[in-house]
Formats: structure tokens, sequence, C-alpha cells
């Protein structure tokens, strides 16, 4: 093994569900549901919330009401990174809540001894402060960001505009 590298102990997705289900319990294949539907909501919420908004000043449309995708593509993607910077706490507990193994042998990189979403959000925000918190969000803000034109076009497109 070269230096740096963590053992591997998945061979795919069936063996981690497995391996994961035997060694720290069946409960353990749902930690991180609490701060992901907190995630999903926010996320959601933010962005959706604020991409209505431009709707209703009439920034994503034609003069004759019709969706004008080069309007709505950029809007939506501001939306959509808003939406992610904000929920990127939740994303980060959720990460570090499933990450954590109960048992030392199927450990997998840094191992975070959170136990439970309220407890983490607090834990970081004492060691790291706000900085902490938002850790990683780039990647979030991106990821989310470039998911959102073809999320909201559609949506746009199923009320037949």
């Amino acid at each position: 093994k070269a230096r740096g590298q963590y053992a591997r102990h998945y061979r795919n997705v069936f063996h981690a569900t497995y391996t994961i289900a035997s060694k720290d319990g069946i409960l353990a294949l749902q930690k991180g549901v609490a701060p992901f539907v907190c995630y999903q909501f926010m996320a959601n919420i933010a962005k959706l919330g604020l991409y209505q908004h431009l709707v209703d000043k009439g920034w994503t449309r034609h003069r004759d009401g019709s969706v004008s995708t080069l309007k709505m593509v950029p809007l939506s993607m501001c939306c959509g990174g808003l939406g992610g910077f904000i929920c990127s706490p939740f994303y980060l507990v959720k990460t570090h809540l499933q990450s954590k193994a109960n048992e030392a042998s199927i450990a997998v990189g840094h191992q975070h001894d959170h136990k439970g979403m309220a407890q983490a959000l607090s834990s970081i925000w004492r060691a790291e402060g706000i900085q902490g918190l938002w850790r990683g969000a780039s990647s979030n803000v991106i990821r989310i960001a470039a998911g959102s034109p073809g999320q909201i076009l559609a949506f746009e497109k199923s009320l037949g505009e």
C-alpha cells in the first residue's frame, strides 16, 4: 500500500451495505438522514423561493410571457448556488455522520466523534467558527448551481409555461 492511501474495505455498493450493516448495525445505513433532510429542505426553499421571486418580477420570461431559457439558465444557476451555500453546513454534518464507523476495522478517512446533527453543528462551530461550518461549500455551490437550470426548466415546462 502506497504511503497516504487508505485500506480498501468495500468491493462495491452491495458489499459496503452488507459490511456496514453487519459491523455497525442496520441503522448505521441511515446515519446522516436528519441533516440530509434539512439540507434538501433548505437548499430547495432558498433556490425555489428566490427563483419564484425572480419569476414574479418578470425577469425569467419574454414579453409574451413564455419562459426565456437565456434568462432562466443564469438566474436559476445563481438561485441554486445561493441555496447550495445556505445549506452547506447540513451537507458537511451529513458527510461527517455517514463516514463515522462504530468499528475501527471498517473506518475510512478521518473519523468525527459527533453524536447527532445538533451536537455536530455545535461542535464544529465551537472548534472552527463560522468558517468551519462552511468548509467545502464551494463544491456544494457549484454542484447545485450546475443542476438547477435543468430542474427549474423541467418544472417550468411541466407547468406549460
